[in-house]
Order: C-alpha cells, then sequence, then structure tokens
C-alpha cells in the first residue's frame, strides 16, 4: 500500500505471484528503487489515486478470477497513466494490440 505521506514510489508492480514479488522487490533495492507491490487490484486501485500519472506501472496479465491486467491497464490509460506495461509470461505475439499498453515484457524486473 502506499500511505498517505510515504515516499512516491519509484514504480509500482501489481502481480498476484508471491515469487514475482520477492524477485521483483530484491532488484529493485538493488537499484536503490522504491518499489510499491500489489497482490490484488482492489488494494493497487485503492491506492492509485496516490501515485503520480508518470509512475511506470507493470501489470501481471493473469491478475486471478477472471481479472486481466490488460483491462486495469486500459483504465489506468483512460485516467492518464502513460507508462503501462505488461508483465507477463504470454509472448506478445499470443496478445490482441494493446496500444495503451507501452511494452510487453517477462517475469524479470527491469532494472536486473
Amino acid at each position: 500500500a502506499i500511505e498517505p505521506g510515504a515516499a512516491i514510489p519509484d514504480a509500482v508492480l501489481l502481480d498476484d505471484d508471491a515469487l514475482v514479488h520477492m524477485n521483483w522487490t530484491v532488484a529493485a533495492k538493488s537499484k536503490g528503487l522504491n518499489l510499491a507491490a500489489f497482490r490484488s487490484p482492489k488494494e493497487f486501485l485503492a491506492a492509485v489515486e496516490r501515485l503520480p500519472k508518470d509512475t511506470p506501472v507493470y501489470i501481471d496479465s493473469d491478475l486471478g478470477d477472471g481479472i486481466k491486467g490488460e483491462d486495469i491497464a486500459k483504465d489506468l490509460h483512460a485516467q492518464g497513466f502513460a507508462d503501462l506495461y505488461l508483465a507477463t509470461g504470454h509472448s506478445p505475439e499470443s496478445l490482441p494490440p494493446l496500444p495503451w499498453i507501452k511494452k510487453v515484457l517477462g517475469k524479470e524486473p527491469p532494472w536486473t
């Protein structure tokens, strides 16, 4: 969560996988970055109003309960967020065109 008065994160991760959280958190710390990591869309959406619109947001495609990261990213884009990435195990070729996504990445943290 992003508490009021807390440091603004350098990046945000939304993924329901504990191992992904651990890898990304360790990688961010090793680079001196403040990563805000969320496991559930509900938890993330409760904090999104405190995020600057230029914050890089990395979202998993499959968030459980049939929730797609692509859909959350589309909503964020409509709110003015532009630095949106899909961090997924799916290949970019297997996905439909997602013009609101800057890039489709794998599950590895972008700072490694």
